[in-house]
């Protein structure tokens, strides 16, 4: 049976979890109190390149930050700058953007 998880504090960071139903897993790179970042392989380019997601839990999205471009960082999604980027939403100077986020309902651990 596999673990659902309901809220960040479950979370650990180098889990691998499936959001709802999707085909391809995330690798939980960084929690807070109310978020956590999950990052893939970017499709269609360089192996090593990720793309990344921040989870919402309090409103039940996910989707990247609402800066320009959308990118944080250096764009390489370190575990210490995934950590950082979630210090500045738990601030409340990031949030998830409003234009390309979507709603999830299940986050289930995988490995």
């Amino acid at each position: 049976m596999s673990k659902i998880l309901t809220t960040p504090a479950n979370a650990e960071v180098g889990q691998k979890v499936r959001v709802d139903d999707a085909r391809k897993t995330w690798t939980v790179q960084a929690v807070s109190k109310n978020f956590t970042v999950l990052v893939q392989q970017a499709p269609f380019e360089p192996k090593g390149t990720l793309q990344y997601t921040v989870l919402d839990w309090h409103n039940n999205d996910r989707g990247p930050c609402n800066l320009i471009g959308q990118g944080y960082g250096d764009g390489t999604y370190s575990p210490s700058e995934c950590a950082r980027m979630l210090a500045e939403f738990e601030r409340g100077d990031l949030e998830v953007s409003h234009r390309n986020h979507v709603p999830f309902t299940r986050v289930e651990v995988t490995a």
